[in-house]
């Protein structure tokens, strides 16, 4: 297994942090042996239907346990169908003895294959499975025991069949776009990238929107797609803020901050604002969220910048949810010290500017957040020359 495993990172680009599945993992070694591989899975999880067997991979488990590391692959043992919807969809690399399956397994357990990410792998014992969106990209031989029952000594060469599943491709250029783990390069002309996305945000249920980003193998190369496709990426972005687990783990990512920062700015279209701006605000909707955004060299100032661009923007509006999530951005990252710090070093000018606008307009019953974090610099600002005389 372990040559198995050296194969995939070495010749076949497997990234650290994906999802390894055993399929009918029998005692649990070949699910224990991933674990401690090279390919540095986050997860390794056996689906195997005999209890007596998950029983004797969970005595193998807590032995892993027992010597595991903080940062140790997270191993699991389900007694479960392999046949079962949604075994497979989370699956980075799916791993199968199918020496002893008939072919009405195969054909069983290839369908709940078929929902595994673009770019995942598949390898298969003795076999290769019908999976027409898959490509064969490797076949080894390697000794190994046919009937699972690890420790005998009738092992024996077996052929061992590696697929990875393709891209659907969506324009016209014959490209493939990847999101297995975090691979370096997402090949992705313009009119494909804004197409997937697009599908993506308006054709996919909430629980696949946030299926794709709570599983961490698919997420750095989710948002690097996001961040190369202009409007339809931010969209995307603000529908997986939608959900709350995702947003949990967006607000984690420097990057996305940065990103919907700029997404947001005065040489952006409105449109893009909108999205920008809805995503923002989950997204500051959160402790380490607001965090993220004060720590952001320039948010807070980038904001503030908008919000005066768009006091003067005769279009504005036509787009009152934008001031709408822009305020609540600014109150909610205001709620932490570093904002305020952020706000007293940069921009006391355009506040000043913003703050006249507002009131010559009648609206600062709906600023109380900005006209609060204006005051409490102002505080700052006093405490500050008072020490410096003292």
């Amino acid at each position: 297994m372990h040559s198995l495993f050296s194969l995939l990172k070495d010749t076949h680009g497997v990234k650290p942090s994906g999802n390894f599945l055993d399929a009918g993992s029998g005692n649990g070694v070949p699910t224990l042996c991933a674990a401690v591989s090279v390919c540095e899975f986050s997860t390794a999880m056996g689906v195997e239907y005999s209890a007596s067997r998950v029983a004797a991979a969970n005595k193998l488990k807590r032995l892993y346990d027992s010597q595991a590391r903080g940062d140790s692959c997270e191993v699991s043992f389900s007694c479960s169908d392999i046949r079962k919807k949604g075994t497979f969809d989370y699956a980075s690399v799916a791993f199968a003895n199918s020496v002893m399956w008939d072919a009405e397994l195969c054909a069983a357990v290839a369908h709940q294959m078929d929902t595994m990410l673009t770019g995942s792998v598949v390898i298969s014992m003795s076999r290769r499975f019908a999976l027409p969106s898959f490509d064969l990209i490797d076949v080894v031989s390697l000794p190994a025991n046919g009937t699972g029952d690890y420790g005998a000594t009738d092992a024996r060469d077996f052929t061992f069949y590696i697929t990875q599943k393709r891209a659907t491709l969506v324009g016209n250029d014959y490209t493939q776009a990847t999101h297995f783990v975090n691979r370096p390069s997402i090949a992705l002309s313009d009119s494909e990238s804004h197409a997937l996305l697009r599908n993506l945000t308006y054709e996919s249920s909430p629980e696949v929107k946030a299926g794709s980003a709570t599983h961490l193998s698919t997420h750095a190369a989710l948002i690097k797609l996001a961040q190369n496709s202009g409007l339809h990426g931010i969209m995307f972005l603000a529908a997986l803020c939608a959900s709350e687990p995702s947003t949990r783990l967006l607000v984690k990512d420097p990057t996305v901050i940065s990103f919907l920062i700029e997404a947001i700015s005065r040489k952006s279209t409105l449109a893009t604002r909108a999205s920008g701006s809805l995503a923002l605000r989950a997204i500051s909707a959160h402790p380490c969220g607001r965090r993220g955004i004060a720590e952001c060299s320039g948010a807070v100032s980038s904001i503030l910048y908008t919000l005066c661009d768009l006091q003067h923007t005769a279009q504005a509006a036509d787009h009152p949810a934008v001031r709408a999530n822009l305020l609540d951005i600014i109150g909610q990252t205001l709620n932490d010290s570093r904002g305020l710090l952020e706000l007293e070093g940069s921009v006391s000018a355009e506040v000043t500017e913003l703050l006249t606008a507002v009131r010559k307009d009648g609206e600062e019953k709906s600023w109380p957040s900005v006209v609060h974090a204006v005051s409490e610099v102002e505080r700052m600002r006093q405490w500050w020359k008072m020490s410096v005389k003292q």
